[in-house]
């Protein structure tokens, strides 16, 4: 089986192998400190992992997003995740299990203020507070630093997950020689630390993602072809020329010619 040296952090097998077990808890600690702002409150010490949700469409596809959930020492709830394609309902999803998973801390009889502050994390560039939760997104389309550009461990968790398949032993040195918590992350995709049996439910999972990435393509394309579309009927039936038509939609001129022509049975 011929597969990188370093596996891709972004597949979902992957990642649950570093964030979403026991055994590696304390890259995740680290991770979870390094990522939030806690406002002078003291640091994660510990986290219990906790059963994740799943959409529908996720579990069908045996999940193309990735999810950890787990609760700190003191009672915080946090949700991991990482978003690798772009649907339009991913911030509504985002709220859906943030509001979930802060309304079920309280058991009956309890006061609201028991509840515990929920902190919903994603790979994104951008932070919204809102009241008894918030949001930390890391986006990484536009993370473009280079190995010598990393100063901070935010920086060096991009890397990773950005471009862990790509690293070698040289750049690995430079990384992680003063973060050994980052190499601990590297060494879980260090494929020759994998089975066969491991490594060929990673590549499953590889193109099983892979299919349902060009599904969700497919479905993006087709509805924009069919938004056009309507444009052009309306703006035909307006009486606006076609040139400007065809400037407005993308279609050519025979394009919308054609259009007209059906239009006008």
């Amino acid at each position: 089986m011929a597969v990188a040296k370093f596996l891709n952090p972004q597949n979902d097998i992957a990642f649950k192998r570093i964030f979403g077990s026991e055994k590696n808890s304390d890259i995740l600690v680290q991770f979870l400190n390094d990522m939030l702002e806690f406002r002078g409150k003291p640091p994660i010490i510990e986290v219990t992992f906790l059963k994740t949700i799943l959409d529908p469409e996720i579990a069908a596809f045996k999940t193309c997003i990735v999810d950890v959930m787990c609760k700190d020492n003191v009672g915080n709830q946090y949700i991991v995740e990482m978003q690798v394609t772009n649907p339009g309902e991913f911030l509504d999803r985002v709220q859906h299990y943030g509001f979930s998973t802060y309304t079920k801390q309280l058991k009956v009889g309890e006061k609201y203020k028991a509840s515990k502050p929920v902190a919903l994390l994603d790979l994104k560039t951008l932070e919204n507070d809102l009241n008894g939760m918030f949001f930390t997104f890391l986006e990484l389309p536009k993370f473009n630093k280079d190995i010598s550009e990393l100063k901070t461990m935010i920086d060096k968790w991009a890397y990773f997950f950005k471009h862990a398949a790509e690293v070698d032993a040289k750049d690995l040195e430079k990384i992680a020689a003063d973060t050994p918590i980052i190499k601990r992350a590297y060494d879980e995709m260090f494929s020759f630390n994998w089975t066969e049996e491991q490594l060929r439910i990673y590549e499953d999972m590889a193109r099983l993602e892979e299919t349902y990435y060009d599904s969700l393509a497919f479905r993006e394309a087709e509805g924009e072809a069919k938004t056009k579309l309507a444009i052009a009927h309306k703006l035909l039936a307006m009486g606006d020329p076609i040139p400007k038509i065809c400037e407005l939609t993308g279609f050519t001129e025979a394009e919308i010619l054609a259009i007209q022509s059906q239009d006008k049975k």
